[in-house]
């Protein structure tokens, strides 16, 4: 009789970055590709990539969006990221920081 080991799994917490990124996909020009595809962070203006490239349908740029933004948010989760303003969690005492 095998016994199966039962894993606890936890849902994974949602960081701001992959909230705050949206891909939003645009009929730009006219022609056999008119669609492109531009990945917003939350609260810029201006995208943060753009794609180089046309697509024919809607659907295959949403698609092409979907999987840079995930390349994206990847490669930054993989780098060291510096602390937040959010994450420190100790105090100043005349001013040499202490950890609680």
């Amino acid at each position: 009789m095998q016994l199966m080991s039962q894993e606890k799994t936890f849902p994974r917490r949602l960081s701001r970055d992959v909230i705050g990124t949206t891909v939003v996909v645009r009929r730009v020009w006219r022609g056999a590709t008119p669609f492109r595809w531009e990945i917003f962070k939350a609260e810029m203006a201006e995208p943060v990539h753009v794609s180089a490239t046309g697509f024919r349908s809607m659907e295959a740029a949403y698609t092409a969006g979907h999987a840079m933004m995930t390349q994206m948010l990847l490669s930054q989760r993989s780098a060291p990221r510096a602390p937040e303003p959010d994450d420190w969690h100790g105090c100043q005492i005349d001013g040499v920081a202490t950890v609680l």
